[in-house]
């Protein structure tokens, strides 16, 4: 909905309102498809995609896509969130809720960021879905991924081949590191067991895991904090604020 294929930074951006984003047609194979970015090789900084952007498959083979970004190449990402609802018919994709695929030939960086739209699969079981991220690192792209303080409440419906509540798949027994902090994830799907990812049993449940994620996530400047009444967003996250002594005051000036 905003860039085609960001290698620069964008920060500070939003998709939101309502938004149809369809493939329909003749595609070529794997095209990249993302709420905010399609193909993301740059740096994206708090930026979001709201509830009211739809993202509709309908052609292509081997379609990535993400509620925020559908392929991540080498990109960094600190402070986001997707809502976005992905809808395919009949098509095998990679999705997820934050980012379809993240591939990288060098380190991967997400940090404090989150997803809680939707997913359904209908229709063919060829694919791969995540609440967060559909797949991580393969044999073509061996580098390591550090993901810290984010949470998923991303919904998946249907059956998809592989699938996972946080990760649809990562192929973690060729060596390729995944490298989780204070990480979370609620869903009905299985979810291989990865170090620093924890299933929580409630979208409510969450909330007790902020200052876990805020300890993780603390030299990003944002803080996770409730959201009342935000149906399937317990935590938000907004710009910390200045403590005793800090911006405000400096370091042993007067009062």
């Amino acid at each position: 909905a905003l860039v085609g294929h960001n290698t620069g930074v964008v920060a500070d951006s939003k998709v939101t309102g309502n938004v149809d984003i369809s493939t329909g047609g003749n595609m070529g194979a794997n095209p990249r498809t993302g709420g905010l970015i399609g193909y993301n090789s740059g740096t994206i900084e708090r930026s979001s995609v709201g509830r009211g952007v739809s993202i509709y498959i309908n052609g292509g083979s081997g379609a990535n896509v993400g509620g925020l970004v559908g392929w991540n190449q080498n990109g960094k990402l600190t402070g986001c969130h997707a809502a976005a609802s992905i809808t395919t018919n009949e098509k095998a994709i990679l999705a997820g809720g934050l980012i379809g695929v993240t591939a990288s030939s060098s380190a991967v960086e997400i940090t404090a960021c989150y997803s809680t739209g939707s997913i359904t699969l209908v229709g063919t079981g060829h694919s791969t879905i995540g609440g967060l991220i559909g797949k991580g690192a393969d044999e073509w792209n061996p580098a390591a991924i550090y993901i810290s303080g984010c949470y998923t409440t991303t919904v998946i419906t249907g059956f998809p081949q592989n699938v996972g509540g946080f990760i649809g798949a990562h192929d973690s027994n060729k060596g390729h590191g995944l490298n989780c902090e204070a990480c979370f994830y609620v869903s009905d799907k299985a979810q291989t067991e990865y170090k620093g990812v924890t299933k929580v049993d409630d979208v409510a449940g969450m909330v007790k895991h902020a200052s876990e994620m805020n300890s993780s996530i603390s030299e990003t400047g944002l803080e996770y904090t409730e959201n009342g009444g935000g149906e399937n967003e317990p935590l938000i996250l907004e710009v910390s604020g200045p403590g005793f002594g800090g911006p405000d005051f400096g370091d042993g000036d007067e009062i």
